[in-house]
């Protein structure tokens, strides 16, 4: 891999650095110029008109600096004569392969064996066919000099040799004329074609014998594994973009699972996914975060229902990584209270030690676009001063997690200072307990805001006015502030509570036409149905869902929300066709609606149901593209039979019931599916009645766990059922004790 140059460095660092500066100030600019008052008046307009003039004169005096810094750049890339193609080492070090070609044999032990057997090979009717050996191992074993020692040795009983070294990136005229110089070639000027030079060498070697040595040259056995490796890297280095996305782990501490949602987010809060026509930004980051991923750069670290959800970093590429943030100063990782500071600005910070009570020294915040803390401190940093944060990222101590959530928290960390961090656009808290500023609307670039796993009193209710927000998680006991109509960029919303929330703000809802995720729950106490303002609410929610269907919604959760039972019933006139996503668990219906067969686009299902007769299990077994179901049955009434044909892409398949006849599995149904859960809560009246059949029949399955009745007669034939599978080996059975819990919304 060729290296940049000590002058080529120099150059590269400062255009990096000016290009930090003016994307910084352009920013800047954009904001105060951008700005407007709804509550503005007329004599709030002429000062702001007085104010622009002014701003303007700034900018353009601050555009004018930026100018001279840029020709001044300019100007010494002409001086110093930079070559933008290329560049080499202006110092050239020795090859580490060329004492070998010099090497004595007395010098050298333990090669006489290898050496040997190479030499019988090639001198076995060496007249008759030509021959080829590779010599392959990693760099230092001693190739060159084994294969020096046999070129030596027997060289003398051919009409004429050459040994020639070939690098991986080689020069072919320079290879070419030392072969002819190898062979004894008598020409003091050789051609620069090397058609002519290939020409000349086949003349001088016409019916006599040669041995050349080639060095690093690729062995053909191993062409097949090459062109494997190119064709997983597509052929070429990473694109900028995916190179700087790549870069951005080096924020994480070793072995720390990275969701992929933070990530891609923060990608996007950093400005690394540039627009593309007729593509979503999260689109796009998603597609890069995938490429990581097929090129093997991150490792994949959890499933759900058959979707990605996190990644993970080898040790070795995050020290791959880590050596490149360092030389183009990209990240400051600092895992200790000293840090030595660099010649640049400190522009991406990630603090990865306890009590961090302070940001070192040597650290100016002034210029930190992405600020992340892995540990505990007692004294908030100094947040004010980072003028130019983009991404603020606060974990607090993971080994504190199980305190957290038992309600522990050592202190309440004031966050007032973020408020006039403009060009904040990504903030999530975690595992701690944090004040927000009483006033957030300042921040009119936050994209993402997350404090789902944080201990946050209440939220601002101005929060409202934050028009570019896109992600908004807050727990379940946080009422959402009045106005949240108006986020019409908005994209997640988890959790909405009912309970915590009026009637006005639910109808509210509907106005979020850019709306894809929505989870709704109702705690901490049941929701009354027969309550009229809770009867208001429901019939409230319902519309509002009605009119997010006609736009962008695909997921709908209602996890163990306290929501009435048969909730459903009340469901709009219109399906929601684009539904990908629906959690139905925590409200439970007395048996699946016929409109579910229009569903054509749902690919993951939840659902409770009171009975499961024979219709039902046909309308979701003709469901095209659900590839996960989740169903609890209380009462099935009958033998549940899963036909011919039934659940074409189904994966993954969670099976609960309290109450059955019986389960049968018939030959061609799911002929996809891969994981089965079988949870079996039976009454002791019950247990000898049952019966489950067919599971050999599900042809794809590598995975079931499944809980069987404890009694004798129907244990045994549960086990003897589940056995007959030829991959039984593979399968996990446990006596009959309740796992409902495990089985929450994730």
């Amino acid at each position: 891999m060729d290296e940049l140059d000590i002058q080529m460095k120099a150059w590269r660092d400062n255009v990096r650095e000016l290009a930090y500066d003016i994307e910084d100030r352009i920013d800047m600019f954009m904001y105060r110029l951008g700005r407007d008052d709804e509550n503005s008046n007329l004599i709030y307009s002429a000062g702001r008109m007085t104010k622009e003039i002014w701003m303007c004169s700034k900018v353009a005096e601050e555009i004018e600096q930026l100018r001279r810094c840029v020709m001044e750049e300019s100007q010494r890339c002409k001086i110093y004569k930079v070559d933008m193609s290329t560049s080499s080492p202006k110092v050239v070090k020795i090859d580490p392969r060329v004492p070998a070609f010099y090497a004595e044999t007395e010098m050298i032990v333990g090669i006489d064996g290898p050496r040997e057997e190479i030499i019988q090979f090639l001198m076995e009717d060496f007249a008759k066919t030509l021959k080829v050996v590779s010599i392959v191992g990693f760099g230092g074993l001693g190739k060159t000099t084994l294969a020096n020692q046999v070129f030596r040795k027997i060289k003398d009983k051919f009409h004429c040799s050459a040994f020639v070294s070939m690098s991986q990136n080689p020069n072919m005229l320079r290879i070419l004329k030392d072969i002819l110089s190898g062979i004894k070639f008598d020409s003091k000027e050789l051609p620069d074609d090397p058609q002519k030079l290939i020409d000349r060498i086949r003349e001088h070697l016409e019916h006599k014998r040669r041995i050349f040595d080639s060095e690093d040259a690729c062995p053909e056995q191993f062409k097949n594994m090459s062109d494997e490796i190119l064709r997983k890297c597509g052929g070429v280095p990473l694109a900028i973009e995916l190179k700087t996305c790549l870069l951005y782990l080096s924020v994480y501490p070793e072995d720390y699972i990275v969701e992929k949602n933070v990530l891609v987010r923060c990608w996007i809060a950093e400005g690394f996914i540039s627009q593309k026509l007729g593509l979503d930004q999260e689109e796009i980051a998603e597609s890069y975060f995938n490429d990581l991923i097929n090129r093997n750069m991150i490792q994949p670290a959890y499933f759900e229902y058959d979707e990605l959800k996190s990644c993970r970093v080898h040790d070795l590429m995050l020290d791959l990584i880590r050596s490149k943030v360092k030389d183009q100063n990209f990240f400051t990782v600092v895992d200790k209270q000293y840090c030595k500071r660099g010649p640049f600005q400190v522009r991406r910070l990630s603090l990865q030690f306890n009590n961090a009570n302070l940001v070192p020294e040597t650290v100016h915040l002034s210029p930190v676009r992405s600020f992340t803390i892995f540990g505990y401190f007692d004294i908030m940093p100094p947040l004010w001063k980072c003028e130019q944060l983009r991404v603020l990222h606060l974990v607090l101590d993971v080994h504190r997690t199980i305190l957290f959530r038992l309600g522990y928290y050592r202190k309440c960390h004031d966050l007032s200072a973020i408020s006039n961090l403009i060009q904040l656009r990504y903030l999530r808290l975690r595992y701690g307990c944090f004040k927000l500023p009483v006033q957030i609307r300042k921040l009119q670039c936050l994209e993402t805001l997350d404090i789902i796993d944080a201990h946050v009193p209440s939220i601002p209710s101005d929060v409202s006015h934050l028009l570019s927000l896109r992600h908004l998680y807050i727990q379940t006991g946080i009422e959402v502030p009045e106005g949240i109509g108006k986020l019409k960029t908005l994209r997640t919303l988890r959790y909405f509570n009912l309970a915590e929330n009026y009637v006005d703000n639910i109808r509210d809802l509907g106005k979020l036409t850019n709306l894809r995720e929505l989870v709704v729950t109702n705690e901490p106490r049941p929701m009354d149905a027969d309550d009229p303002t809770n009867r208001l609410k429901l019939d409230v929610l319902v519309a509002s869902i009605d009119q997010l269907n006609s736009h962008n919604l695909h997921s709908l959760y209602f996890p163990y929300s306290g929501l009435p039972f048969d909730m459903l019933n009340c469901w709009p006139s219109a399906p929601p066709l684009n539904l990908q996503k629906l959690d139905m668990y925590g409200t439970g219906i007395s048996r699946v609606p016929e409109w579910f067969v229009q569903l054509n686009n749902l690919t993951n299902l939840k659902i409770s149901v009171k009975e499961l007769p024979r219709d039902s299990v046909d309308i979701l077994a003709k469901l095209p593209c659900l590839m996960f179901l989740l169903l609890f049955v209380e009462i099935p009434g009958e033998k549940v039979i899963f036909c011919h044909e039934a659940f074409p892409c189904l994966k993954q398949l969670v099976l609960l019931m309290s109450h059955m006849s019986g389960l049968t599995f018939e030959p061609g149904t799911m002929r996809k599916l891969r994981s089965l859960d079988l949870m079996f809560m039976l009454p002791g009246e019950e247990k000898e009645s049952i019966s489950l059949d067919g599971i050999e029949n599900l042809l794809s399955l590598e995975k079931l766990t499944a809980e069987i009745p404890n009694s004798s007669t129907v244990g045994i034939a549960f086990r003897d059922a589940i056995l007959r599978h030829p991959k039984a080996h593979n399968f996990n059975i446990f006596p009959d004790k309740t796992r409902t819990g495990a089985l929450q919304h994730g």
